[in-house]
């Protein structure tokens, strides 16, 4: 089904099935209204002390990457650049903490 009328999408990992769909159906891209995506962390209160991304037992190779962004940077730049306005709403949260909101990248 496809729909006339404008969309969301909801991100939770890595960004590749969406930058391919943005990149091959340029026609349906007017029809996104917004793009949500879990990505980033800024001073986490990780064990690290909230200097390093979620990846730093991982990958010595970037102590500050977060593992959405991370694991496609290609796809997360198509999908956080689908648009040219872009707007970053960040809301704290660390595991083990309730979640009252989501880190989110509003792109509209």
């Amino acid at each position: 089904m496809i729909s006339n009328g404008p969309i969301s999408l909801l991100v939770i990992g890595a960004h590749t099935n969406i930058a391919i769909f943005l990149m091959t159906n340029p026609h349906l891209k007017r029809n996104i209204e917004h793009i949500y995506i879990m990505g980033g962390g800024v001073r986490s209160k990780n064990p690290t002390g909230g200097n390093h991304g979620n990846l730093y037992t991982c990958f010595k190779s970037n102590p500050y990457a977060e593992f959405n962004l991370f694991g496609d940077p290609f796809a997360a730049y198509q999908v956080t650049n689908y648009r040219p306005s872009l707007k970053l709403v960040l809301i704290r949260w660390a595991p083990g903490q309730e979640m009252y909101g989501y880190y989110i990248l509003c792109v509209n």
